[in-house]
């Protein structure tokens, strides 16, 4: 099973926040890292929604970064 949840950073040129997804999957009933793409949008909805998109299809931490070029391509940048 892999899971994935919003992270957010504060990049030193900017005053805001900016958040990207981190992937954990779970090993011998240890929850492990797995995958990251950060930063992706300022958008905290729409970086939730696909990190949930992404667990709920259980998608392989190897195709996280396809899917993120894929968001980033598809939504305006918003730092």
């Amino acid at each position: 099973m892999v899971r994935y949840e919003v992270v957010r950073v504060k990049p030193p040129w900017s005053s805001g926040y900016l958040y990207g997804v981190f992937g954990r999957a779970e090993w011998n009933g240890i929850w492990v890292p797995a995958a990251a793409a950060v930063p992706l949008s300022g958008d905290l909805g729409a970086v939730a929604a696909l990190s949930e998109k992404c667990t709920a299809l259980q998608l392989s931490p190897e195709q996280l970064m396809d899917v993120a070029s894929d968001f980033i391509s598809q939504t305006a940048w918003e730092p």
